[in-house]
């Protein structure tokens, strides 16, 4: 309770609260009502705003980034490396150090885009909150990349081939950790033809994907350090397992109407 507690006080969201709002544990008016007051002024719709505010300053802050490293860094720079973390690609530092940070702001625009699309609308408010943290962690992930990117053409020796594993693998984390508060949508979460068609095969795939995909996660920023130029084949091998186990998962569910495996 006590890391339940402090995790409400700083982001102001806890699993169990997110978990009882799912099963409907508020009846209080309309479906529609309530996910309208939320929207406005509830404690989703303020999630909902803070995070993407704060992924639209990681946005800008990957153009300052760009900005500070230019004059530093040499007319030609790696824009891309190999299997094996080796340099194969060059260009001139200008516009190359703009590269992420436009595709992260196309990227933002498409996320905020999609949504609005009847067919990508989530039927559940509950989600949106969990939508924006995903965009925020994303973003995140492409202003550390971006650093680590600029480091290298530096001067510096960091092996990316090693730490672009180990930072997905927290993003599988942080992905795991949100499955099964995702309720059912369109727009994010393990979208296959049986879990879109059945909401309790949506809910008990989410429920079982979380700790796998955190698992994963896990396995994948643990073991990058040792496996070195082969981190990448490590995430992807263990990502595809993941993959393959929840979707066999669902698709038995789907086949015994949902009773337990």
């Amino acid at each position: 309770m006590q890391f339940t507690d402090t995790l409400k006080k700083w982001v102001g969201w806890c699993p169990m609260e997110a978990a009882a709002r799912a099963d409907g544990s508020n009846t209080t008016g309309s479906l529609d009502d309530r996910n309208s007051r939320d929207r406005e002024a509830g404690p989703v719709g303020r999630r909902e705003l803070l995070f993407t505010r704060m992924a639209w300053v990681v946005t800008g802050l990957s153009y300052l980034l760009a900005l500070a490293v230019l004059p530093v860094l040499p007319d030609i720079i790696p824009v891309h490396w190999n299997y094996a973390g080796v340099p194969d690609a060059f260009g001139e530092k200008f516009p190359s150090v703009f590269t992420l940070p436009v595709i992260l702001t196309l990227v933002m625009v498409l996320t905020h885009v999609l949504p609005r699309f009847k067919r990508m609308h989530s039927p559940s408010v509950l989600s949106r909150d969990i939508y924006a943290i995903i965009i925020f962690s994303a973003a995140c992930l492409v202003l550390v990349v971006q650093a680590v990117t600029f480091a290298n053409a530096a001067g510096l020796t960091i092996p990316i081939v090693t730490v672009l594993p180990m930072l997905l693998g927290v993003i599988f984390i942080v992905l795991g950790s949100l499955l099964p508060l995702i309720g059912p949508n369109r727009a994010m979460g393990i979208r296959l033809p049986w879990t879109l068609k059945d909401e309790r095969n949506w809910k008990m795939t989410h429920e079982r994907g979380g700790p796998v995909f955190m698992g994963a996660g896990i396995l994948i920023v643990l073991g990058s350090p040792f496996a070195g130029i082969w981190a990448i084949a490590l995430m992807l091998g263990v990502l595809c397992i993941a993959l393959i186990y929840i979707t066999c998962y669902s698709y038995r569910l789907s086949k015994t109407g949902g009773a337990a495996l």
